[in-house]
């Protein structure tokens, strides 16, 4: 079979598991390959594969009680999208985990599948994270601007204009993500390290400088989305905190000089505010290891898949890549300790296992409809 010269970089980086150990000896930098294999073991086939099969359930389940929930409310709007996106996500993050486990344990010896992870999981789960990042930044400013204008905002911020700003994100993020995979396919070829012809990754011509384009885009447009999260979840808390103190130093006014206030806000606006402060609090934690690994790498140049770090590398993006599956898994607790709506429409959906005392659920979705 074809032996195929354009794949050399690829397998320098992607085979940095399986390199020969007397190549490896002098590249071990601070962690040792037992170690880092640890890491490989503990995330990739085990943690990553158990959160994203939960995440598969929570999200679909998320859909299913937004859909019902309808596409009126624009906070709606983007928590749907968001849970799309988060499906996606967590669905190849699933599948990355199976690759592994199918490449770990050696149950097939045809495919390469290290080499097919690498394009229908790793990269599409990345698409999709960057979709959630951009649908985080999105909805933490809607609040921003509903505790900052609130007497504007309605006018400002339309369900016709959530929705289609979702779409333009979705198609943002897949368009920057599109040559990627024009530049990359699949092909039987000879692998000298198995001493057999596999089913494996290939880039075509130019293929590794679309590649390396798209990465610096991508990275770039993660770093923003990850710096403007922290912004706005500061000023929206900052704003909480304000509104708390005012209500409080007014507690002895009326009722009506309170609403008649530019700066009140209704207690569903308030709570709302809070889910997405936790939401984008939620986000900022998992992913800050992200943020702080693409610091690091373009600090120390031998922190990367053929450097000196190599293993500390492998093993931190392991690390890195299940919080970011546990990030598009947990949301659901929030949403349901956070929002009664929510909450209620998921007790009326599932009545049959929550039991009687959720009768009142259909009254508590029509009422706060």
């Amino acid at each position: 079979m074809e032996n195929l010269n354009n794949t050399q970089l690829y397998e320098m980086s992607l085979e940095a598991i399986t390199v020969d150990p007397s190549v490896a000896e002098s590249k071990t930098g601070i962690m040792s390959e037992a170690l880092r294999d640890i890491f490989i073991v503990m995330n990739y086939i085990t943690l990553m594969g158990l959160i994203s099969f939960m995440g598969i359930i929570f999200n679909t389940i998320n859909i299913i009680v937004f859909a019902k929930q309808g596409l009126n409310d624009t906070v709606n709007i983007t928590l749907l999208g968001l849970a799309v996106a988060d499906l996606f996500s967590v669905t190849a993050h699933f599948w990355q985990s199976v690759c592994y486990n199918l490449w770990y344990f050696g149950s097939f010896t045809s495919i390469n599948f290290k080499h097919l992870q690498y394009i229908t999981a790793s990269w599409p789960s990345g698409m999709f994270g960057r979709v959630s990042s951009w649908l985080t930044v999105l909805i933490s400013l809607e609040r921003c601007q509903c505790v900052t204008i609130p007497l504007h905002v309605k006018r400002i911020i339309t369900p016709r204009r959530i929705l289609v700003i979702n779409i333009v994100v979705y198609v943002a993020m897949i368009a920057l993500n599109a040559p990627v995979f024009y530049s990359v396919g699949l092909k039987n070829y000879f692998f000298p390290q198995y001493n057999r012809t596999m089913l494996g990754f290939f880039y075509r011509e130019r293929g590794i400088k679309i590649e390396q384009v798209c990465l610096a885009l991508l990275g770039t447009s993660q770093m923003i989305s990850f710096a403007l999260i922290v912004l706005f979840t500061a000023v929206l808390s900052v704003k909480l905190n304000q509104k708390l103190k005012w209500r409080k130093s007014v507690t002895s006014v009326t009722t009506a000089s309170q609403q008649n206030n530019p700066d009140a806000m209704s207690s569903k606006e308030k709570k709302v505010s809070k889910m997405v402060v936790a939401i984008c609090l939620l986000f900022v934690c998992l992913l800050a290891p992200y943020w702080f690994s693409g610091v690091a790498m373009s600090i120390f140049p031998e922190y990367n898949n053929l450097g000196r770090y190599r293993n500390i590398f492998v093993a931190v993006f392991s690390v890195v890549l299940t919080l970011e599956a546990l990030c598009s898994t947990i949301n659901i607790f929030i949403y349901y300790n956070m929002s009664s709506k929510y909450a209620a429409t998921l007790r009326e959906i599932f009545s049959c296992c929550f039991g009687e005392k959720d009768k009142r659920a259909k009254e508590q979705v029509k009422s706060s409809s």
